[in-house]
């Protein structure tokens, strides 16, 4: 996909999810409504997590090994 087609794909507005799909969704997760609106209205966090090592990296793509030299 290039870039354009990303942006096209965006700018486009999406269907809105059915209120029984919502409603079974929020269910399965636990929260209500508007608990789910307030994360949301977080923002992406996705930069905050744990970024790993080079030598974990390789470690994890060599090996398959998870948390290698962590305790």
């Amino acid at each position: 996909m290039t870039r354009e087609d990303a942006l096209n794909k965006l700018a486009k507005t999406s269907e809105p999810v059915p209120e029984s799909v919502m409603n079974l969704f929020l269910t399965n997760i636990g929260m209500s409504k508007e608990e789910f609106d307030n994360y949301i209205d977080l923002g992406p966090r996705h930069l905050q997590y744990y970024s790993p090592t080079i030598t974990e990296y390789v470690t994890d793509r060599l090996f398959h090994i998870r948390n290698a030299g962590h305790y």
